[in-house]
């Protein structure tokens, strides 16, 4: 008769121990669904934004005019439709650019938007100067990030507007 009374408390503490496991799997397998609902979402699907350096520029520079303008275009800088520039355009001129800064901050000052003349020769820049015609010893030139945040315009294409992000620091 003692053997019977053992048997059956090893019985029920096998099935508290099956009824314990069951709802401990359960739980986890809800709280594992909530993770990967929370990871898999919309904000994961985001691509990442990369913060750009800014266009660093000045006499003696090595650097090919073409890489220039194809940096200014990189940066959202459009080639202006006639003689003058407005912020945010560049026309080339044989071995020479002129282009219109946008106003940008960084970390450490605002920069307002202002002309500059550039000239090449030899994959070089050998004249670096401002509207005025005064030289200049180096110049940086925002990121498109850099002119959304300090104007809050969005200056990105139609196509990546989306109402889930506008990729503005506030």
């Amino acid at each position: 008769m003692r053997h019977k009374w053992w048997i059956g408390i090893l019985a029920l503490l096998l099935a508290l121990v099956l009824v314990v496991t069951f709802l401990a799997s359960r739980s986890m397998a809800k709280l594992d669904a909530r993770i990967q609902e929370v990871f898999d979402g919309p904000k994961w699907s985001i691509p990442a934004r990369v913060y750009a350096r800014p266009l660093e520029l000045y006499e003696g520079l090595v650097v090919d005019q073409t890489a220039v303008t194809d940096e200014l275009k990189s940066l959202g800088y459009k080639v202006a439709a006639g003689a003058q520039t407005k912020p945010g355009q560049f026309i080339e001129r044989g071995a020479a650019l002129s282009l219109h800064t946008r106003g940008f901050k960084f970390a450490d000052g605002f920069e307002a938007s202002k002309p500059l003349s550039i000239r090449f020769q030899n994959n070089r820049i050998v004249s670096l100067s401002d509207g005025g015609g005064n030289s200049i010893a180096i110049t940086r030139i925002g990121t498109t990030d850099n002119w959304q945040n300090l104007t809050g315009a969005d200056r990105r294409s139609p196509a990546d507007q989306t109402g889930a992000t506008t990729g503005r620091a506030h």
